[in-house]
Parts: C-alpha cells; sequence; structure tokens
C-alpha cells in the first residue's frame, strides 16, 4: 500500500525547501530487518530530489520519528519524471548528487568517477574512461554496477555505460591530488586486507599470546603460500643439518589458509619494489584474475593468479592436484588480499613490468 510521504510521517517537520519537494512524493514501502538496523524507505518522485535533500530528510526522520539511536534511516529513491530523460541529461542534471554518494559508498569508486574521462554516444551511452591502475580491474564489474544504478535505474533510462581504461599521464603522475587519491584508496583498501591477513603487526598483545600455541603448528601467516613436498603419510619434510624430518602440515580448517606450509615472517616488500638480483621474496597483494588450465593428462592443474599492490603487479603460479583445483579456485577469487611467498623468476628473459612470474616456494 502506498502513501503521500507526509502521510506516512505525519509529524516529521521539514524546512521549507524540503518540505515542498517532498509533499508530492510517494512512499511506496518502508522496511526493516529484525534487528532494526536499518530503516529502508522506497520513495517514488515526479521530479528530481537531489541527494543533499535526501541526507537532510533521513536525518530529520531519525531525529524526529526513530526513537533507536542505532537504526539508520535510508531513503531508496527513484524518479517517475513526465519524460523519459537520456543518459547525458541525466548526468549533466544529476552529476552532484551522484558523486555524494559514490563517495559515501567507496573513496574508490569516488575517485575513480573523479579522475575519469566522460563522453557519450548520442543520448542513450555513457563511456567512462579510468585511469589504468591494477586495482580497479577488479573492482570493474561493482563500479559498472553502481553508475547503471545511479543514472539508468534511477531515472528508468534507456542507456547503457561503458567502461574503459587509459594510461594515467605525466600530468597525472605528477599532480598532487591525484597522488593523494591514491594514497586514500592505499589506506582505505589496506585495512580491508589487514582484516584478510589477520593485521598481525597489529594485533593486540593479548590476541598475540592466545595464538601463540597456535602458530607454533599452524601456517606462519594467514593466506601464504609457502609449499613444501608430501611425504607419503601426508606429513611435509623438513632439512635441517642432521638430515630430513617430518613437519606437521598447516592446519587445515584455518579459515585464512590457502596453500603451502609453515614460513618465516620475512619482510614484506612492495611489488614496484622488487628487482632482478632478488631471490625467495615475500609480498601482499590483492588477487585481480585466476585462470586454472589442466595439464598432464588432466591429473594436475597449473593455477596462474595476479595480484597488486598499488604499486605494481605481478603473476604467480602453482602446480596443484585435479582434486584441489575447484577448492583454490574458491579461495582465490577475485578482490582476495594474499600473502606470498615465493621465488622470483623472469620470463623470456625480461624483467619489465608483466614479465616477472612469482612461484611460490617448494
Amino acid at each position: 500500500m502506498s502513501f503521500i510521504f507526509f502521510e506516512a510521517f505525519p509529524a516529521l517537520r521539514l524546512k521549507d525547501r524540503a518540505k515542498v519537494l517532498l509533499e508530492d512524493t510517494i512512499v511506496t514501502r518502508v522496511t526493516t530487518p529484525k534487528n532494526h538496523d536499518y530503516l529502508n524507505i522506497y520513495l517514488e518522485s515526479d521530479h528530481i530530489i537531489t541527494k543533499d535533500i535526501i541526507r537532510e530528510v533521513e536525518r530529520e526522520i531519525k531525529k524526529q520519528v526513530i526513537n533507536n539511536t542505532r537504526t539508520t534511516v535510508r531513503i531508496i529513491e527513484t524518479f517517475k519524471l513526465s519524460r523519459k530523460p537520456g543518459i547525458r541529461e541525466v548526468y549533466e542534471e544529476y552529476l552532484d548528487s551522484a558523486m555524494i554518494e559514490i563517495e559515501e559508498i567507496s573513496i574508490m569508486f569516488f575517485n575513480m568517477m573523479r579522475f575519469a574521462d566522460i563522453t557519450f554516444e548520442g543520448d542513450e551511452t555513457m563511456n567512462v574512461s579510468i585511469p589504468d591502475i591494477p586495482v580497479y580491474h577488479a573492482r570493474e564489474q561493482e563500479f559498472s554496477d553502481l553508475l547503471n544504478g545511479i543514472f539508468i535505474d534511477r531515472f528508468g533510462t534507456d542507456g547503457k555505460v561503458n567502461i574503459s581504461y587509459h594510461e594515467i599521464t605525466i600530468e597525472q603522475k605528477e599532480d598532487e591530488e591525484f597522488n593523494k587519491s591514491i594514497r586514500a584508496i592505499t589506506d582505505n583498501e589496506r585495512k580491508s586486507e589487514e582484516k584478510f591477513l589477520g593485521a598481525s603487526e597489529h594485533e593486540k598483545p593479548a590476541a598475540k599470546e592466545e595464538q601463540k600455541e597456535e602458530k607454533k603448528t599452524a601456517a606462519g601467516s594467514t593466506g601464504a603460500f609457502d609449499g613444501k613436498a608430501r611425504g607419503r603419510d601426508g606429513a611435509r619434510p623438513s632439512f635441517n643439518r642432521g638430515g630430513y624430518s617430518k613437519k606437521p602440515s598447516p592446519l587445515a580448517d584455518d579459515p585464512n589458509y590457502i596453500y603451502g606450509t609453515v614460513a618465516p615472517e620475512d619482510k614484506t616488500i612492495p611489488l614496484g619494489d622488487l628487482n632482478e638480483g632478488m631471490s625467495r621474496v615475500t609480498v601482499r597483494g590483492m588477487i585481480f584474475s585466476v585462470k586454472i588450465t589442466p595439464i598432464r593428462d588432466d591429473v594436475k592443474s597449473i593455477i596462474v593468479f595476479n595480484i597488486a599492490d598499488f604499486t605494481d603487479a605481478i603473476t604467480c603460479r602453482i602446480w596443484v592436484d585435479n582434486s584441489e583445483a575447484a577448492v583454490m579456485q574458491e579461495k582465490l577469487e577475485p578482490g582476495t588480499f594474499v600473502k606470498v611467498i615465493g621465488f622470483l623468476e623472469v620470463s623470456n628473459g625480461k624483467f619489465d613490468r608483466g614479465e616477472r612470474i612469482m612461484k611460490p616456494v617448494k
């Protein structure tokens, strides 16, 4: 059942501008989850309401109507205009509001849009060319979905958004504002990375003490690739001066463990600092592509995945039994942050970007 906005919220008092813009709108439904963390208000309007007004109304509803202070009010607006606009017209009229919303959702998406080159093909196609930064590729679909939701679905527009990439210009490389935005992306994504990897260097002393005994037998670093060959009984041999001795394999139930055995805590090296003279190295990065290819009469598979850490990108490869390939593919999903310990290899005698390969140690 639908209501005129002020029939749904009769006690709400708004400032003149917001009141005028909201008085003829329709509330199509109101929903909230069982824990009441959100109050979702679905709003339909025959005229554009800018995002600053929407945010103002959300704050007033929370302040005047909702007693539960932890509940977040969210207005999900759609515009049913008398004339269906083209995407170029929507972009020109609604860009400021779109940027407010995009910045709230993700600083990465905000900077992707901020430094994008926007062109149009007629009124129906918007071409968005963004800087060619490896981590952007992994988030391309999310970014595209967001732009389609704002500029097309919200207005019922017939059109499409195309995403492409352009090289970072010399001017951008020297531009402090652009570099500041990249650092902001780095800081924001590093928080997600540390959360995934366990953020060992930032853990509280109590947490470290609790995990001390586990680390003696478990994988020494979350998400680490540090492979050793298995013996016939499933244990992994390790070499010491007296010969080989058995070492227990990592805990398979560790949710952050992916592949390999216990490895020393080496210093992490930015991908951009790798050079041809290095051998065994430890790096961190976000996976942005994965490919699995069966080999050796369909008994083994080679897994090739690419990671980026905001300074550069590198290709990694490991060999697994086919029975493990499907599980590995799930764990190596694009967007996942990992730590990799392995040896650098040079492809075709080159060490330029795109020609470096990292092979997890055996």
